[in-house]
């Protein structure tokens, strides 16, 4: 832990959206409800995307 902070303290002279962000990462996966969330909601816009493309490409397809 201690190198792990030793390396942040160094980023963050240079770049402070890294750290930012990285915070950010650490908080969303330390956070298990969040991150299940996150899951969820990713995996229903896939499908959800997915099968609107797939309706749109066939329906262009019976078209040509």
């Amino acid at each position: 832990m201690e190198y792990l902070l030793s390396y942040i303290e160094k980023i963050s002279n240079y770049y402070p959206l890294i750290v930012i962000l990285l915070y950010f990462i650490y908080y969303i996966f330390s956070n298990s409800l969040m991150t299940i969330l996150i899951l969820v909601i990713g995996i229903y816009l896939g499908y959800y995307l997915n099968n609107y493309i797939n309706e749109k490409i066939n329906s262009y397809g019976s078209i040509f």
